[in-house]
């Protein structure tokens, strides 16, 4: 039974839960809205940097496939620099000067051990990209096609929020970030449209993109739709619950 206060899920044992009205639980947790601290996008590159050692593989914009072996001093032109050594097939190597690492990035996949090195100057690379440029073309039209036939099917239009929908949010103990404002508005303005929505929330960990989704979710069930709510692992399915 839903109540125009609110309401929590109590966790019974695995699988099942119980609907519980929070009367009480509103007015304490809008009154003590907390401040979501900012993270800093720096750690991402040092983490990265951190992350390459010698034998791994990397992919540089311009030569292709090549193996991390490390960093060397050299003296170009009277000067001393430190430049990332990369090798390619028929031992020959590329040095990069560090201030010039963007221009290589760690591959990932999973036939890291049996990866073929790309040699210096040949046309493989060359090729390998025209190919993957073609692919993403073909895979662009097919999906404007795909884009331009849901447009014409007609979707559920959802009401406008109540005030229901209202009291819920009040009860989010954070402050809203710009961007989760500005999300949250989106998201509600595609539901309030007659077509097919089609959205995806990507975004960093910690950066609240499980309050966006509960908050169209509770839009939905407010109107008798049902919501499937699905996680990677069960401790993110708690903290939600919680």
């Amino acid at each position: 039974m839903l109540y125009n206060k609110g309401f929590f899920f109590k966790r019974l044992y695995d699988g099942y839960f119980q609907v519980c009205s929070c009367h009480r639980k509103r007015n304490s947790l809008v009154s003590k809205r907390k401040k979501r601290r900012k993270k800093s996008d720096s750690s991402r590159l040092i983490k990265s940097f951190n992350e390459l050692s010698p034998g791994d593989h990397v992919v540089h914009e311009s030569h292709g496939v090549g193996k991390y072996l490390g960093v060397d001093q050299l003296v170009i032109d009277g000067l001393k620099k430190d430049y990332l050594k990369i090798g390619y097939s028929n031992d020959d190597s590329l040095y990069i000067p560090i201030e010039q690492m963007e221009l290589i990035q760690k591959y990932i996949g999973a036939d890291g051990g049996r990866l073929k090195l790309h040699r210096l100057g040949g046309a493989e690379w060359t090729r390998t990209k025209a190919k993957a440029k073609k692919a993403i073309e073909d895979m662009t039209d097919e999906l404007l096609e795909l884009y331009a036939s849901r447009i014409e099917v007609k979707g559920y239009a959802y009401s406008n929020d109540t005030t229901w929908q209202k009291q819920f949010e009040d009860m989010f103990p954070y402050e809203e970030t710009q961007d989760q404002l500005k999300c949250i508005r989106e998201i509600k303005k595609d539901m309030e449209k007659n077509i097919v929505m089609d959205r995806l929330l990507c975004g960093d960990v910690g950066y609240g993109k499980t309050e966006v989704a509960i908050r169209a979710i509770f839009k939905a069930v407010m109107e008798s739709k049902q919501v499937a709510f699905f996680s990677s692992n069960n401790n993110i399915g708690a903290t939600t619950l919680q």
